[in-house]
């Protein structure tokens, strides 16, 4: 047998072909098991799980036997594994503990940068950073991890949105060629603007000829309702 009691062994991504494997064990594709004894019967040797004690209620003997050709092979957990790991080993409340402690000290490493920036006080913040940012993926794997992600996902698109209404747009103030009055446009597809020169703008009449008396940059959150700009430099 390649494995002995006490190993950790990865289970086949896809047990479809294991001609032993039944369609309860196929829960356990991919998963990481630990060997808790090795038996024998007319068919060869195979495997009995740990964790098949806690499938079956506690009860050994009602294990799933799995052969060789079920196993991937030895175990090497991956990153989430680990952080998984550390959560059942340590504990919700003693992660969250760290967490915070982490957090706080990254917070210390900061404050030591913007009063001393160097090498030092930087590789320091990298540090913390990598800390924190070990304790914030446990975090999440505890506080379920899709539900943050869509959560975070909604934010990033409000985020998206506020940096639009602060891109810079350059409007056009301009006098209407139709009632005389004055109204502002934006012009976000850059048309060739000058002051005195006409140009034409969307109107509620539609695209209209206008006299341009001001040309100035402004945030788009507070122009973008504005109607635009279709073409200019008609005096030229």
């Amino acid at each position: 047998m390649k494995h002995k009691a006490g190993d950790r062994v990865r289970i086949k991504r896809d047990l479809s072909e294991c001609g032993y494997a039944s369609e309860s064990m196929r829960k356990f594709e991919g998963e990481i098991m630990t060997v808790r004894d090795i038996e024998k019967d007319t068919s060869g040797c195979f495997y009995k799980m740990r964790e098949d004690v806690d499938e079956h209620k506690g009860n050994a003997s009602l294990g799933w036997d799995w052969y060789e050709d079920m196993i991937e092979g030895p175990a090497e957990p991956t990153d989430k594994e680990v952080l998984r790991m550390a959560i059942d080993t340590y504990g919700h409340d003693e992660q969250i503990r760290i967490c915070q402690e982490e957090m706080n000290e990254l917070g210390v490493a900061f404050s030591k940068y913007h009063r001393e920036p160097n090498n030092r006080t930087w590789r320091a913040v990298q540090e913390e950073l990598a800390d924190v940012g070990i304790m914030l993926r446990q975090m999440a794997i505890m506080f379920s991890e899709e539900e943050i992600n869509r959560i975070a996902s909604e934010k990033i698109d409000r985020l998206k949105e506020r940096l639009e209404d602060e891109r810079k747009v350059e409007t056009v103030e301009g006098r209407h060629s139709v009632n005389g009055k004055t109204y502002t446009w934006i012009n976000p597809d850059g048309a060739t603007v000058k002051i005195g020169h006409v140009a034409i703008a969307e109107t509620s009449k539609g695209h209209m000829p206008i006299i341009v008396t001001h040309v100035r940059d402004e945030k788009m959150g507070n122009v973008k309702r504005h109607k635009k700009i279709i073409a200019g430099g008609l005096n030229e």
